[in-house]
């Protein structure tokens, strides 16, 4: 899920002046202009491209990031009088010369598509929204309405439920605009059996549809409200407030009529991840709280120039190349790079207590081709922001739920991981040889991956927790989150603890040797569940070393988590 935030009206002026003037497309990065490098081929570059009257795209335009002489990282693809495309335009992400990632791709007649794209498609969790008003919040495949998802029509009606081949298919329930229901099981948007679904009971797993007034709801669901000032909401709702993800269309009472946000909110306000489209044509996406772009967000304007780094209030504090976040590492790195890497977050425009600063490390690992991973909720917990590192590429997270009782968090990002696991199917057992993988240290020893090998040592956690399992495989700080696998390359666990041996030689006079914890992969499996995550089938073969080496660093990823200085302070003081 992401977040969408409001601009103030002021904001909007200064840059209608200011984009005025704008001769050419230029970008507020640290990479350089393809036209001042040794190219063509052109690598690493910022690049404005127009086909020749040659060519079968002839017309067409590519302004943004290249990588091996491709389309590759973010950039603004525009559509021209030759294509039968003519008009449309893409902001984005791309990879390998394809769609790929996060964008906004913007249809000629009004339709607008807001999400996750893959080689080329619609793939994943995406908003569609249709000129006529009507609107599709859910998931795609091969760029058709499959899997679960609301068709929020513009009268107020609201079909929720199971997907496939573009209409209702499955199990699924329809709200009229009089508070009356059919709910049961649909093939082709027809109802063929009344009977209750998850998609109108609380507690199932999936949010249900309002069955009422959502802001009198006294209920979480899932919604559509239309403000007096003509707005319209269309979203997750919680104790009758915008809470969670949804879609915020400006209406004609305000200064801001026609834009809409896409992404989290919280208590009302947009707050997280977001994509904020101005009817002007720019689109922002990043990190907002407060109704306001705060954190790493890039800017892309009408003429696709863009400004990219860290924000504060709406205002840009601090530039930074595309497709990545301050790095942790970055003092680490040789003088011949620094001057790709994003400069120090200090600035004077900026309160120093306000200043997002690297606070802690964990690990995580990936549990859907969609990037959905998971870590421990103690390695997210006061974060501002949470960023996967994979590659020499980072990517902001958004924080899907969290489990504090059993310590587990739910993330996502957009990008495609290259290896996921399983989940075994299998109880523990006593003395099954274990491998726990993740990132002891932080970078501070090697930013690759590591891996310790053990057995199970205990069915049960400190004071009987069930939901653990005692390993004698070596855990360090910085491990947190990390998988623990077996042979078969499935999941058995995730690490979280090991015993404080400072506390245990105060109190019992003996220093604990290789007495560690992880959480039970049943505890993970249910948490998956009540999100709608389907995990894959588990192996029922051993798999080599060799494989299950490769699955490891593929699947496993370094987790930074950043804090203004007052937040750490506090934490610490804690």
């Amino acid at each position: 899920m992401v977040a969408y935030l409001m601009f103030m009206y002021r904001l909007l002026l200064v840059f209608l002046i200011w984009v005025w003037f704008l001769p050419t497309a230029a970008i507020a990065s640290a990479l350089p202009d393809c036209s001042i490098t040794s190219g063509p081929p052109y690598d690493k570059c910022f690049l404005t491209f127009t086909f020749g009257a040659d060519s079968e795209f002839a017309g067409d335009q590519y302004i943004g990031e290249v990588q091996n002489n491709g389309w590759h990282g973010h950039g603004t693809y525009i559509y021209g009088p030759k294509s039968e495309w003519y008009g449309h335009r893409y902001i984005g992400a791309h990879r390998e010369g394809k769609r790929d990632g996060h964008g906004v791709y913007k249809f000629t007649g009004g339709d607008m598509f807001i999400g996750r794209f893959r080689k080329g498609k619609f793939e994943g969790h995406g908003v569609y929204i249709f000129d006529n008003g009507d609107m599709y919040i859910g998931d795609f495949k091969s760029d058709i309405r499959s899997g679960i998802g609301a068709y929020v029509w513009s009268d107020g009606r609201i079909d929720m439920g199971e997907f496939a081949d573009g209409v209702l298919n499955g199990d699924a329930i329809v709200v009229y605009t009089d508070g009356t229901i059919d709910e049961g099981v649909w093939q082709d948007d027809e109802l063929i059996a009344s009977r209750k679904t998850i998609f109108s009971q609380s507690n199932s797993g999936v949010l249900p549809a309002c069955l009422g007034d959502p802001v009198a709801y006294s209920s979480d669901c899932f919604g559509t409200y239309i403000y007096d000032n003509g707005s319209r909401y269309v979203g997750d709702f919680r104790d009758g407030f915008r809470d969670g993800f949804g879609v915020y269309i400006y209406g004609e009472g305000t200064n801001s009529a026609g834009d809409i946000y896409a992404g989290m909110n919280s208590d009302s306000d947009f707050k997280g991840v977001g994509t904020y489209i101005w009817t002007d044509g720019r689109i922002d996406v990043g990190m907002f709280s407060d109704d306001r772009l705060n954190g790493y967000a890039i800017a892309t304007y009408p003429d696709a120039s863009v400004e990219s780094g860290q924000w504060l209030d709406d205002e840009w504090q601090d530039p930074a190349q595309f497709g990545g976040v301050p790095s942790p590492d970055q003092n680490e790195q040789d003088s011949d790079d620094a001057a790709q890497l994003p400069p120090a977050l200090d600035t004077p425009s900026a309160s120093s207590d306000d200043k997002l600063q690297f606070a802690a490390s964990g690990s995580g690992f990936a549990v859907s081709d969609d990037g959905h991973l998971v870590t421990n909720f103690h390695v997210i917990e006061g974060c501002q922001e949470v960023v996967l590192h994979d590659q020499g590429w980072e990517y902001p997270l958004t924080i899907i739920t969290f489990d504090p009782k059993n310590d587990l968090a739910l993330l996502k990002a957009d990008f495609e991981p290259k290896a996921v696991f399983a989940l075994t199917d299998k109880r523990p057992q006593l003395l099954q040889d274990i491998y726990v993988a993740g990132y002891p240290f932080g970078h501070e020893i090697s930013s690759s991956v590591k891996v310790t090998k053990g057995i199970i040592s205990s069915l049960t956690g400190i004071g009987n927790d069930y939901s653990n399992i005692q390993i004698d495989a070596a855990l360090q700080s910085g491990n947190s989150g990390g998988p623990i696998l077996d042979d078969y390359g499935n999941l058995v666990g995730v690490a979280v603890a090991k015993l404080d041996a400072e506390y245990l030689m105060e109190h019992f006079g003996d220093i604990p040797e290789n007495t560690n914890f992880g959480i039970k992969a049943n505890v993970l499996s249910g948490l998956l569940d009540s999100n709608g995550i389907k995990a894959l089938p588990a192996n029922d073969q051993p798999i080599s070393k060799t494989a299950l080496g490769q699955k490891i660093s593929n699947g496993t990823y370094y987790l930074s988590c950043w804090m203004t200085a007052a937040q750490f302070q506090a934490m610490s003081a804690e």
